[in-house]
């Protein structure tokens, strides 16, 4: 696999479905990361949700400006065992030179994680020295030194209320944003195809009730591009919670939420 310029060895497993395969929406999240994050002495902690064969976090470890920062891909309990031979130091034999190399850039681990598990959400800022406290009970004096994180999700809004026994992932998932995502500049990368825009829009609904306010970052024309042909993309970023204006006197960006979406292709025959 090819992906943000590097050559990987990943192992994937088709009983896991969409878990156990990489995603074309990766390469998009992986410019999103870079180009968003902020210095690693400010945001030391990236965490990606549903990681699932760990393609992404691989790519991400080889970049130079993931040096310094802990790297955490999660996933759920069946899912976890195929990321760790990916990603962990018990790495198959295809794997273990893109691990290695990896590693020297980022500090790449792998951890159980359940959306809605806020506890074990917790537990990972705790691991990394980072307080969750929404950044408007942090002090003035204090707010240029708090450290941030940044949570990245790529293909994780594509629940589609198929039955009643299924779990509705939407509003974990929000919750699980909104706990993990802490700091002055903590940051929230989500990126997805388009495949159901009105249950998608629910999801941001359910982030924006937690106190996001997300806004367009690119493309600046938010009217045009929400209803442009397909293939359009699509981010976004929002200032969270009560110390936008704190922030900003601090010279420190809001926190945030982004999006990067495609419109999804139709069907082949």
């Amino acid at each position: 696999l090819r992906l943000l310029g590097h050559d990987l060895s990943i192992v994937t497993d088709d009983a896991l479905g969409v878990a156990g395969r990489p995603w074309p929406a990766q390469e998009l999240a992986g410019r999103a990361v870079l180009r968003l994050l902020p210095p690693a002495g400010r945001c030391p902690l990236v965490v990606e949700l549903g990681a699932g064969c760990g393609a992404l976090a691989l790519a991400l470890a080889r970049e130079p400006g993931l040096v310094g920062r802990r790297l955490v891909t999660t996933d759920l309990p069946e899912v976890l065992p195929l990321l760790q031979r990916n990603c962990g130091p018990a790495a198959a034999p295809s794997a273990t030179a893109t691990t290695a190399s990896a590693s020297a850039g980022a500090d790449l681990r792998c951890s159980e994680l359940k959306w809605g598990d806020l506890d074990e959400a917790r537990r990972l800022l705790d691991d990394a020295g980072i307080s969750p406290a929404a950044p408007g009970a942090i002090g003035d004096d204090a707010l240029p030194q708090a450290r941030s994180s940044c949570v990245v999700a790529c293909e994780v809004a594509y629940w589609g209320g198929w039955n009643l026994f299924d779990d509705d992932t939407r509003e974990p998932l929000a919750a699980t944003l909104d706990a993990l995502i802490a700091g002055p500049e903590g940051l929230g990368i989500l990126v997805h195809e388009v495949r159901d825009v009105a249950r998608e829009a629910s999801l941001f609904d359910m982030i924006r009730a937690r106190g996001l306010d997300i806004t367009m970052e690119e493309p600046a024309d938010r009217a045009s591009s929400a209803q442009g042909p397909g293939g359009d993309l699509q981010e976004g970023e929002a200032a969270f919670g009560p110390c936008a204006d704190k922030a900003r006197a601090a010279g420190l960006s809001t926190k945030r939420c982004c999006w990067r979406r495609a419109r999804a292709e139709p069907p082949s025959d």
